[in-house]
């Protein structure tokens, strides 16, 4: 286990339970983010998106091929 790690356990540890699960939360949301971002492929998508060479389905059509379903 890192140094990092075992000292965000021990001070999570610490915290109140309110705090700590709101910690967690946002932990979780960082680490997705660092997960996403090292992921050549779901960056690529996110820079076609931004650049506007991808084609975005709008959400109407999406909806409708479930609700078809």
């Amino acid at each position: 286990m890192s140094a990092v790690k075992e000292k965000l356990i021990k001070a999570i540890q610490k915290l109140d339970e309110e705090t700590a699960k709101r910690l967690l939360d946002e932990l979780d949301d960082i680490l997705l983010e660092i997960e996403l971002t090292n992921d050549p492929e779901f960056m690529n998508t996110v820079r076609s998106i931004e650049n506007g060479t991808a084609k975005l389905t709008p959400h109407e059509e999406i909806l409708k091929e479930f609700q078809d379903d």
